[in-house]
């Protein structure tokens, strides 16, 4: 679905810093119970098994499905429309916008339907909405076909599956943007690949109108998208750029839509081949020389320099190469350096939301106009007098900048698996909070429907009003 869960990733830190069972308290209802649970297999370096993953991720999944009912509800509302046993499909249309709005705006169950058609409005000016919607009414039709004969495909419990559906597919289809983003950079990038000058990437939102390229470089220094290894050149870092949470379209309170790390469906396709948490250098070198992506093609013959860095890492680990390791992940950005984020040193970077940045910084994450022209003015400035290449000169082939601090996701020797926590118990929570869930879905449609049948037919749509 291509949903980046909330306190599953680091933010910058070692990877021991978050739990990934935090998204679970977000829920006031059996959230906390499975927390509980989860977070004693936790304790103590424990994991958790093949079931008990599974377990993990389908409570999760049902967090997130009584959050998209809990949204539909609020879209129903704020729309005007009544629980009823079939909608109209002028009035499902309306309901699938206003629920858009929600889910794009991170709106929560108490948003009014002025903040609703205020945001659809400002939705209307934006180009990606008209093919958003589009996109849309062809998921609501795929669904539809594929309904039983007999099902109303008006019905709220249609329509829910159809808005289900929708925020299962709107990750890959938001991903769009987010490789237009990347061919936009990939045309400013200067002397190495997957680095774009900064005084490109401000050139290109003053000069070609990429507004999305006005970050200040104290935000994009922080959230460890900047290169500044040469201090009078700084460069933008493209798929760390890519990856930053301000790019990130949509969400709710247990994820975020985000765009694609392009690198984990390389690194997916070693781990299948290697079946292995370390594998030898010479093996990784002919499995890499026939990867492709989207910006370079196999098979190829990778050069010297990067086989002698696979072989240091190699002579660092009793002869093979960890997988899940920051010095194969920088080995990776440097074959695939479109595509693999550089990773940064755990603790040297934060990245945050633009609003999360100025909230704890008192500084705008964002530049001017004037402020762009003024610092693309120094910047250029700075590259003449320093001796630097010119901005207008392309050069390929230039040495990437390497580190060779190690970092580990976990040892290479794992204690056995002590079962503190009897799978029955896990189980018991895992039904404790479907039942509860289910309970609270039942109160909340019967609630509703009372309220429906003692409303009468007098209610009106708010869009009419």
């Amino acid at each position: 679905h291509n949903w980046n869960v909330h306190a599953f990733a680091p933010g910058g830190e070692v990877w021991s810093s978050s739990s990934p069972t935090a998204v679970f308290r977000e829920h006031s209802a059996g959230g906390g119970v499975a927390a509980e649970v989860f977070e004693r297999r936790f304790a103590n370096g424990q994991g958790l098994t093949l079931r008990e993953a599974a377990m993990f991720a389908a409570t999760l999944e049902s967090l997130v499905h009584e959050e998209l009912t809990e949204r539909f509800q609020t879209a129903m509302r704020v729309t005007g429309l009544r629980t009823q046993a079939s909608l109209k499909d002028r009035d499902v249309d309306l309901l699938m916008d206003a629920y858009m709005v929600l889910y794009l705006s991170r709106m929560n169950a108490s948003a009014t339907s002025v903040e609703v058609l205020e945001s659809l409005s400002k939705f209307k000016t934006n180009p990606y909405w008209a093919p958003t919607r589009k996109w849309l009414r062809e998921v609501r039709r795929e669904v539809v076909v594929a309904l039983p004969a007999d099902a109303e495909k008006n019905s709220a419990a249609s329509v829910v599956r159809q808005l289900e559906e929708a925020s299962y597919r709107y990750g890959r289809y938001a991903d769009q943007e987010c490789i237009d983003l990347k061919t936009d950079l990939m045309q400013h990038e200067g002397r190495t690949p997957g680095h774009v000058p900064l005084s490109r990437f401000y050139g290109a939102a003053l000069r070609n109108g990429s507004w999305q390229f006005s970050e200040s470089q104290a935000f994009l220094k922080q959230a460890g998208a900047l290169d500044d290894s040469e201090s009078q050149t700084p460069n933008v870092i493209i798929p760390n750029w890519i990856g930053l949470p301000s790019n990130c379209v949509a969400g709710s309170k247990f994820y975020s839509v985000c765009c694609i790390n392009e690198c984990e469906a390389l690194l997916g396709q070693l781990e299948r081949h290697v079946a292995a948490p370390a594998a030898a250098p010479g093996r990784l070198v002919e499995l890499v020389e026939q990867l492709t992506s989207a910006t370079v093609e196999a098979p190829r013959a990778l050069s010297a320099e990067l086989i002698e860095r696979l072989e240091g890492i190699a002579a660092r680990h009793s002869g093979s190469v960890p997988l899940h390791g920051r010095l194969f992940m920088q080995w990776m950005h440097n074959s695939f350096p479109r595509e693999c984020p550089f990773p940064h040193l755990a603790g040297a970077t934060r990245p945050l939301g633009m609003r999360e940045f100025e909230q704890e910084t008192g500084h705008r994450a964002d530049l001017e106009r004037n402020e762009l022209a003024a610092r693309l003015q120094d910047l250029e400035a700075s590259t003449v007098n320093s001796g630097g290449v010119s901005d207008h000169v392309e050069l390929v082939g230039s040495s990437r900048v390497w580190s060779d601090e190690e970092e580990l996701l976990m040892s290479a020797q794992l204690a056995p698996l002590v079962d503190t926590v009897q799978p029955s118990a896990l189980r018991a929570a895992a039904l404790l909070f479907m039942v509860v869930s289910m309970l609270g879905a039942m109160l909340q449609t019967a609630s509703s429907a009372r309220t429906a049948a003692l409303s009468g037919t007098g209610s009106s749509k708010a869009a009419k009003a």
